[in-house]
């Protein structure tokens, strides 16, 4: 039997077929032919990760007794089952992304549709169509040396969400990982906030993107704090691209922090293939709507200023990214 890529049209990812040898898939005579006892089979590739993508053959097995073919219906029939829980690689995401967040999830809830309280499941359907989402983030502070039956739990519910978005879902998983310092790593530091983001946290995200994958915990884009080293953001990328997960995209967020720090974040993730933009909100917005509010300002102003800063860390980030290439 010959195992190859069953990745359809558009991305699609097909189910286990089985085709007679004698004849091609449509009924046709192929170079293949053999014996009525042999058969071929087509099955999807579900480790390798490369959905859009074809390989002629991953393997290429014989079939020659029921043994034989009772030992393959078993095989068949794993592969569906994972396919069913979505416990294949990421669609993964890898093209500039460049993102301005703002939580109104309240807002629009309760100005646009007039709704209070907890949503229904026909509710939230009804949002998420208005919005015409295209990732699904989540925000999730996960430490791989903290509370191990807490991060137990966090990765069994996390699994859940991504065979949803990766089964049932047409949208992308983004997953923002924040790394905040447990007590014991802090105190060996001296309390030294600003040695545990340089010397410890790197090294903690790294080992929490592995953690969540070997959970198939398994985003498209992952959202990374800041980091200070082209180095560590080399490893992260390398981190998310593990075990052919090679379409997967890494954003950098803002964590509110000044302009400055900002931009020199964006610069060194920048000239990381595999970095692919950020995701900065409070330092594009946060100053502008307080003086708005404040009424030091007009709309227009704080609206002109907000697009002014985002297009500030679009062009430095691609300012960067370029020079790198």
């Amino acid at each position: 039997m010959v195992v190859r890529d069953g990745i359809g049209p558009c991305g699609r990812i097909d189910r286990p077929q089985l085709i007679d040898s004698k004849r091609g898939e449509k009924g046709q005579k192929g170079p293949n032919a053999g014996s009525a006892a042999q058969k071929r089979y087509k099955i999807p590739n579900a480790l390798s990760g490369t959905v859009g993508e074809t390989k002629n053959h991953v393997g290429t097995f014989g079939i020659g007794d029921q043994k034989d073919a009772s030992i393959l219906k078993r095989i068949l029939a794993r592969v569906n089952a994972s396919l069913v829980r979505g416990s294949i690689m990421p669609r993964g995401y890898n093209q500039p992304l460049y993102v301005l967040p703002f939580d109104h999830c309240g807002s629009f809830q309760l100005k646009m549709f007039g709704w209070t309280g907890a949503l229904t499941p026909e509710q939230t359907a009804q949002i998420a169509a208005a919005k015409k989402v295209t990732f699904c983030k989540v925000l999730v502070r996960y430490n791989p040396e903290g509370d191990e039956a807490l991060n137990r739990r966090q990765s069994a519910s996390l699994k859940r969400l991504s065979d949803y978005l990766h089964g049932k879902s047409r949208s992308l998983f983004l997953f923002e990982l924040l790394v905040p310092a447990e007590k014991t790593q802090l105190e060996k530091l001296k309390g030294d906030k600003k040695a545990y983001d340089l010397e410890l946290r790197p090294r903690l995200v790294i080992q929490a993107i592995e953690q969540l994958q070997d959970a198939q915990v398994e985003p498209d884009v992952w959202k990374i704090e800041g980091l200070d080293r082209h180095e560590d953001c080399a490893k992260v990328v390398a981190a998310a691209h593990r075990g052919g997960r090679d379409k997967v995209g890494c954003i950098i967020l803002g964590r509110g922090e000044d302009d400055k720090r900002v931009r020199e974040w964006l610069t060194t993730a920048a000239e990381v293939p595999g970095f692919i933009g950020f995701a900065v909100g409070r330092t594009d917005f946060w100053e502008p709507l307080v003086n708005w509010r404040a009424k030091k300002t007009t709309r227009e102003a704080a609206v002109a200023e907000v697009a002014r800063r985002y297009r500030e860390f679009v062009d430095t980030f691609e300012m960067a990214h370029a020079r790198a290439a």
